[in-house]
């Protein structure tokens, strides 16, 4: 199996398990809890961060957020995974950490068939540089030039690195748009209770009223609340495992200066 289909099994289990788990958590909240009574003032955790009391839960702004949540951490889980695997490839002793070891051209030979011979490590970062590297400096047999395509090749391994977290980022907005487009809704609904206004000469009815759409504006923030929650979590886990992945990769490219590029030898 090649790299990219394990990455995307890897992906796919992930995203089943993270949707599965939110899937079973709404249902259990609409089953251990119930609804509160209408002009209920009661602020409860299940309403602020499910709406429980909403008359379509499960279908819920929050719920929606939070199957969102589930698909981010499972793509954040993803590349953390991926970094690890790229760090692994570092203690493979691809290529020798003696100092005095020189590799003139035909001592790449062996270096690049073994690359293209195991074709589960292909694909990674380290052994795409080594292969860039070594088709340069054959082509050239120029130190300078296989430095070049050295740098130039981390330079879109890292624009590609980035693009690997579009959308990540885009979730990552969205929620709190879902956030803020819930309050609006909520102010909404909130304010349609207004016309409802008690006689003023019934002071029992007007404070149980305004306790009332007090208590429905303190829910409409809920929505925002939790948006702004999650996305803090979720930016400061994506900076996490996109530093991981950066870091990887840097280290990749230090290791192939110093084991392969410093040690190219130019033949005349």
């Amino acid at each position: 199996m090649s790299l990219d289909a394990k990455e995307a099994k890897l992906r796919v289990t992930a995203l089943g398990i993270m949707l599965v788990t939110a899937f079973i958590t709404v249902v259990a909240v609409g089953l251990v809890s119930s609804p509160l009574e209408a002009g209920s003032t009661e602020i409860r955790w299940v309403d602020v961060l499910f709406d429980r009391s909403n008359d379509s839960y499960p279908i819920t702004i929050q719920n929606l957020m939070w199957l969102l949540f589930a698909i981010c951490l499972a793509e954040l889980y993803t590349r953390w995974q991926r970094a690890t695997n790229e760090q692994q490839q570092l203690h493979r002793d691809l290529l020798s950490d003696d100092e005095s070891k020189l590799y003139r051209s035909k001592d790449l030979v062996a270096i690049f068939t073994a690359i293209n011979s195991d074709q589960d490590s292909a694909n990674f970062y380290l052994q795409r540089l080594v292969k860039n590297v070594i088709t340069q400096f054959q082509i050239n047999n120029d130190s300078s030039h296989a430095s070049n395509m050295l740098s130039n090749s981390l330079d879109l391994l890292y624009n590609e690195l980035d693009i690997k977290y579009n959308m990540v980022r885009y979730l990552v907005w969205v929620i709190p748009t879902l956030g803020f487009i819930g309050t609006v809704m909520g102010i909404a609904y909130a304010l349609s209770e207004a016309g409802n206004l008690p006689s003023l000469d019934d002071d029992v009815a007007l404070k149980a009223w305004v306790a009332l759409i007090t208590t429905k504006l303190g829910l409409a923030f809920n929505t925002t609340l939790l948006s702004l929650l999650q996305s803090t979590l979720l930016v400061y886990l994506l900076h996490v495992s996109q530093g991981r992945e950066e870091g990887t990769l840097n280290k990749v490219g230090q290791y192939c200066f110093e084991r392969l590029v410093n040690r190219l030898i130019e033949e005349t």
